[in-house]
């Protein structure tokens, strides 16, 4: 776990530049469309969106994305995205700023979990901004002892036992829980060997 802060505002340029990030965000998409049924009735909340790579990628699927971030220069490269390609039916807010609202039929939070602090906390704000047997999809990686990340600022959890984070999904008041091995990445690890992780999709629905 490490305290010290991780300054995504200054990776954000060139964010979508870095290997492996717009292949990922494409993975990943087709993963959740094959957990869940997109529709062009839902409203989403995309927690921790970065540059925006995911939530432009399901944009068409769905009636409109929230794309929310903790990071200012990752929400001003996404902004641009939105004006550049003129889309109509993406908002973005900054987390502990803006206004996020609540009853989305769908809430994503891929690789964001681990660098939350108090994920019960998040887990229970996420049931309480879920529409009525509106649907919760986590992606993360598994524990891992710390392998994942190089550099382990703003890091509080070296990944999720998957048993466990389904149990604090419960106690959060999420019903109908499966966890799927979403994909695995090759990386450098924090001793520079590649190494394969395995990133899970986590999904619940909340109780009607």
């Amino acid at each position: 776990m490490s305290r010290e802060e991780r300054n995504f505002d200054d990776e954000a340029a060139s964010w979508d530049e870095q290997p492996g990030q717009v292949e990922f965000a494409l993975e990943l998409a087709s993963a959740i469309r094959v957990s869940i049924d997109l529709s062009p009735d839902m409203d989403v909340l995309d927690f921790g969106c970065g540059t925006g790579l995911l939530a432009t990628e399901l944009l068409p699927s769905v009636r409109s994305v929230t794309a929310a971030d903790t990071s200012a220069g990752m929400l001003d490269v996404l902004n641009r995205k939105i004006a550049t390609r003129s889309l109509a039916n993406i908002r973005t807010a900054l987390i502990g700023s803006d206004a996020m609202g609540g009853d989305y039929d769908l809430i994503l939070c891929s690789l964001t979990l681990h660098h939350v602090e108090d994920v019960e906390g998040l887990l229970g704000d996420f049931h309480r901004m879920t529409a009525a047997v509106g649907r919760l999809c986590i992606c993360d990686i598994d524990l891992d002892g710390g392998a994942f990340h190089e550099n382990r600022a703003g890091v509080f959890h070296d990944g999720f036992k998957r048993d466990s984070l389904s149990a604090m999904m419960e106690a959060a008041g999420f019903v109908d829980i499966e966890a799927t091995t979403a994909m695995r990445l090759s990386r450098p690890g924090r001793d520079g060997a590649v190494r394969d992780f395995e990133l899970f999709l986590m999904t619940g629905r909340k109780a009607s």
